[in-house]
């Protein structure tokens, strides 16, 4: 398995995409995209589609990480609890 990670995405109060130009240009069949909250984040990162909120998202504390299997990257968004969070975004 080849996991390739692209550059820290900072995610504030307003939903931002995660996938960049680089992961979907390489994304091929590959199973899917792991993202991962830095931890040193003091607020909570929420994963979801272009509607994520902090109410219906999936919750990443500092240093937690999901693997969402998916055939679109730009379908990935994240939204968080506070300013200046760091998100860390690889595909495997």
């Amino acid at each position: 398995m080849v996991v390739r990670t692209m550059s820290p995405i900072t995610v504030g109060t307003s939903a931002v995409r995660c996938a960049a130009a680089q992961i979907a240009e390489n994304f091929g069949a590959n199973q899917g995209v792991t993202v991962q909250a830095d931890s040193a984040n003091s607020g909570t990162i929420y994963i979801g589609d272009s509607t994520v909120t902090t109410a219906n998202g999936i919750e990443l504390a500092a240093s937690g990480s999901y693997t969402i299997p998916v055939f679109d990257p730009y379908g990935i968004w994240a939204i968080a609890s506070a300013s200046a969070q760091v998100l860390r975004v690889s595909y495997v």
